[in-house]
């Protein structure tokens, strides 16, 4: 024991060690304010390409030297749960959400809760981000037991972002049109694997370091579960209308997961998808890799540059159509929630003069001044005005413009044009972001097409205690357990294979979790 404890002191001080040079400092303060130092955090290990405007922003403007520390992706929650535990960790989260131990830290008193007068008090202009109306259901969504909000959201540029992709080129070479079923989906993949000899499925985000669940979250929506099954583990269901708490012991998971297993048998799907990197999915996509995703339709152009290294008449394009388990019946579409997953929050550790110092900040960054900061950039070097028109720069990259030599990220921005800052400035959406607007006149309401909203639900503080243990528990045997399924180690399509499963999540406590889960929607519904 004495050993282990001593083993994890090392790689606590090693891992503090090798952070402690990432953070670095730009600009002289123009400000009258003492300087101060605050520390956040970044999965990106590489520096601005070009020069850090962001940095520079809030030292001139508020005296805050920001320093960065560098955590992997694919060790974020253990990394960042040393920290905390070592009273180590930085001032401002940017990366809170509830597969991420969210309640844990929240439980083990990590971060800083506000009510609602005091978020009106320190924070006014992030609730102008929203109407009342979405204030009112968001507050129900994120709040914790106490009432308190731990974790802030910025809000989603576009109601639909994602949709079916395909390279048009080679469909049109066979003479396909992109499949509306779950069968005509399955014989396209198995025609196309053998007559490219490619992966054909691809996901979007690599997903090492988190739930491998994530690879298949368009295949999901295809049998009506939640896109956002994987921390959105409760749902109601769009034609029943009724309440299911548990959405991996279903039925139409199992469904879900015979397919997936089937695609994997056949070559179709990648072997690699539950530990590539981002980097590695990248280079996969400069070989040629992938013929059909379920993505951003906004970064076509990126993912054609990726793949017109090999493939050069590379031609990916979105699908109006999704495929679908029932057919004439019902098709389902992702419609975003409002907020966007990563959550901002503080270290309770923080003093009271540097959260004070952040608040302002955060407050400026959320005015229209700020919006035009972060979504833009910098006057004369990102971007410049035409009349009324806010115009990026031709060397900037944005969806209308993939060719672009520099992306925001490469001036120090923690975004892509035109995203901004927790809200994008509504004319960058309007200008370079079109898609989404035909995205939503595609989709919503649309007959027979639904989406799954997140249901708000109401814990007690001993039931959110218990619900974060349990659900971690959980959600690592569906995991675990998906993988299996998929891989063939085990067959979905086998009851006893089956049952072994359901067995095993009833054993981790599954059926108090469920009780938790209705008790606290039914709660909620009062």
């Amino acid at each position: 024991m004495k050993g282990k404890k001593i083993f994890v002191i090392f790689l606590t001080v090693a891992f503090l060690i090798s952070i402690s040079t990432l953070g670095f400092s730009f600009g002289k303060a123009a400000t009258s304010k003492k300087l101060i130092t605050i520390t956040t955090h970044t999965t990106s290990s590489q520096p601005p390409a070009v020069t850090d405007l962001y940095k520079k922003k809030l030292r001139e403007k508020f005296g805050i030297d920001l320093k960065t520390i560098y955590i992997p992706q694919s060790d974020y929650v253990t990394k960042m749960s040393l920290l905390f535990a070592s009273n180590m960790a930085p001032d401002w989260i940017r990366a809170l959400r509830p597969e991420y131990n969210l309640n844990e830290w929240i439980a083990a008193g990590y971060l800083i809760g506000f009510t609602q007068d005091e978020i009106k008090k320190k924070w006014p202009n992030y609730l102008k981000i929203w109407t009342k109306e979405e204030w009112d259901y968001l507050y129900k969504i994120v709040r914790y037991s106490d009432g308190k909000v731990y974790s802030f959201h910025g809000r989603r540029i576009a109601p639909v972002d994602m949709a079916f992709l395909y390279r048009k080129e080679i469909f049109d070479r066979y003479n396909l049109k992109f499949p509306t079923t779950v069968d005509e989906f399955y014989k396209t993949c198995i025609f196309l694997r053998q007559k490219t000899g490619k992966v054909v499925y691809l996901h979007a985000n690599a997903v090492s370091g988190n739930l491998s669940l994530w690879a298949f979250t368009g295949i999901f929506l295809m049998y009506g579960l939640p896109e956002l099954a994987p921390r959105q583990i409760s749902y109601v269901d769009p034609l029943t209308k009724k309440f299911v708490p548990f959405a991996f012991n279903q039925n139409n998971y199992r469904q879900a997961l015979i397919l997936i297993n089937k695609l994997y048998k056949a070559g179709c799907i990648w072997k690699e998808y539950a530990t590539a990197t981002r980097d590695q999915l990248d280079k996969f996509r400069t070989q040629g890799q992938g013929i059909i995703m379920w993505a951003y339709p906004a970064n076509i152009g990126t993912y054609n540059n990726l793949y017109r290294n090999t493939d050069k008449d590379t031609n990916w394009v979105w699908s109006k159509d999704v495929p679908t388990a029932y057919p004439g019946k019902a098709y389902f579409f992702k419609r975003n929630p409002l907020h966007f997953a990563d959550g901002h929050g503080f270290n309770s550790s923080i003093s009271k003069e540097k959260l004070d110092r952040l608040l302002e900040y955060l407050n400026w960054a959320l005015s229209e001044e700020g919006q035009i900061f972060h979504t833009y950039g910098e006057y004369g070097v990102t971007y410049k005005k035409e009349g009324n028109k806010y115009v990026y720069m031709s060397h900037i990259q944005t969806p209308t413009n993939p060719a672009g030599k520099y992306s925001l990220q490469d001036y120090g921005f923690p975004f892509a044009a035109p995203n901004g800052f927790m809200v994008a400035y509504p004319q960058a959406v309007e200008t370079y972001a079109p898609i989404y607007a035909e995205l939503a006149k595609t989709f919503l309401n649309r007959p027979k097409y639904y989406y799954i909203r997140e249901e708000p639900m109401m814990y007690t503080k001993e039931e959110m205690a218990e619900r974060a243990e349990l659900e971690s528990n959980i959600m690592a045997v569906v995991d675990e357990y998906c993988m299996k399924f998929v891989t063939g180690q085990l067959d979905p399509s086998n009851n006893k294979d089956w049952q072994q499963y359901l067995n095993v999540l009833n054993k981790v406590g599954l059926q108090r979790l469920i009780t938790i889960r209705i008790n606290a929607y039914n709660r909620a519904k009062k």
